[in-house]
């Protein structure tokens, strides 16, 4: 479009010099003398102007548009909230859709609607243990989950810990994405029977935490005593997942007294535990927080999933004290891991699962199954 420009005001620089040349007026019509002396000084700056123009055309707007984004991008970036810059860009990748929301938010780890990132957690060094052992009851096991996130990039925005436990697959689906709070993690027990006495879950709660001193020295409590969750009332279920209070993509809202027998929520705060151990703290940078439920081994599979975006470094699995059910038996494993990409070597059954080393991103809903098997028995003596 500019060069276009340009080229017409070559033209009229033309006809104004043409015109300049060959236009002799009368010198008592002082019309005349001024028309003359408008089109002398028209020329020059049509041609100054056109020049310009083609110049930067041709050879300076790549390089001043770059350098314009390269100074005023960040800074533009940073006076927007995260889901609207997101939200744009997936929009015209991928066309106008309300299930968009999800990709954004599943993207920056929460809603993006602070400016100063607040309501987004992004964990940029994770590790994860999966111990499955054997209980009292022969057709239960305990599955001990143990995450190790750190969030070494920026300040925590909150410390307050929200654990869901649900037997309801709807809402396990909608957590990821229906949850509000930066800090979270969800346990899904298949048996609703189970929520009736979760007393296994909330006794087993134990905390390591990574943080750094006023004077900016980094720190690790080794385990911390006294982790006491606190269940949320129903009444209060609304504040914790935005799909009881309004429709989230093309999923209806949901009735809390739907799903009253279904869902237990608890809460703990890391900063209170840190104060009631009597640590100087300033930061925190990261934990480690373990739990344990107790599953049906006849699900044959037991998960994890990413709960927010995580830079995801190792996934091991311990079963040395997870035996058949009845018989006691030997078992075989196999991993299934659903991510960007795994960097899996084996993806057969064997005795002892082979722990994974993804060194990747895992978005909301990325994770790894770890399924099981009676093992053939060993042959006898001939």
């Amino acid at each position: 479009m500019l060069l276009a420009v340009g080229v017409v005001l070559v033209v009229l620089a033309a006809i104004c010099l043409g015109v300049a040349v060959a236009w002799h007026p009368e010198e008592d019509d002082n019309w005349q003398v001024a028309g003359h002396e408008l089109f002398v000084a028209l020329w020059p700056v049509f041609l100054t102007v056109a020049a310009g123009i083609i110049v930067y055309e041709r050879w300076l707007r790549d390089s001043f548009v770059a350098e314009l984004k390269h100074i005023t991008g960040p800074a533009l970036m940073r006076t927007l909230r995260p889901r609207d810059t997101l939200s744009l860009l997936v929009g015209h990748i991928y066309g106008k859709h309300s299930q968009n929301r999800d990709v954004v938010a599943g993207v920056l780890g929460g809603y993006g609607d602070k400016i100063d990132l607040s309501d987004l957690t992004i964990s940029d060094l994770t590790e994860v243990d999966m111990i499955l052992a054997d209980t009292d009851k022969e057709d239960l096991y305990d599955l001990t989950l143990s995450v190790r996130y750190r969030f070494e990039q920026r300040q925590l925005p909150d410390t307050t810990f929200v654990f869901f436990v649900t037997s309801h697959p709807r809402l396990r689906d909608l957590i990821v994405v229906g949850c509000e709070r930066p800090l979270f993690d969800f346990w899904y027990i298949p048996d609703g029977g189970a929520l009736k006495d979760l007393s296994t879950f909330t006794d087993s709660v134990k905390l390591e935490v990574t943080y750094t001193d006023p004077e900016g020295a980094p720190h690790e409590t080794g385990t911390l005593p006294d982790v006491k969750l606190t269940k949320v009332p129903i009444a209060q279920w609304r504040d914790y997942l935005r799909s009881f209070r309004e429709d989230i993509g093309n999923i209806n809202r949901l009735e809390v007294h739907d799903f009253e027998s279904q869902l237990a929520i608890f809460t703990f705060s890391v900063a209170d535990v840190l104060k009631k151990a009597d640590f100087r703290w300033k930061y925190v940078r990261g934990f480690t927080i373990t739990s344990t439920t107790k599953q049906k081994k006849s699900d044959e599979y037991c998960y994890w999933v990413a709960p927010y975006p995580c830079l995801v470094n190792a996934i091991r699995f311990h079963t040395s004290q997870f035996t058949a059910v009845n018989t006691g038996g030997r078992l075989e494993f196999r991993s299934v891991p659903f991510l960007l990409r795994a960097l899996s070597d084996v993806d057969t059954w064997t005795d002892n699962p082979v722990p994974l080393k993804p060194e990747t991103w895992l978005l909301p809903g990325h994770g790894v199954s770890l399924l099981w098997r009676s093992s053939a028995p060993a042959p006898g003596p001939a």
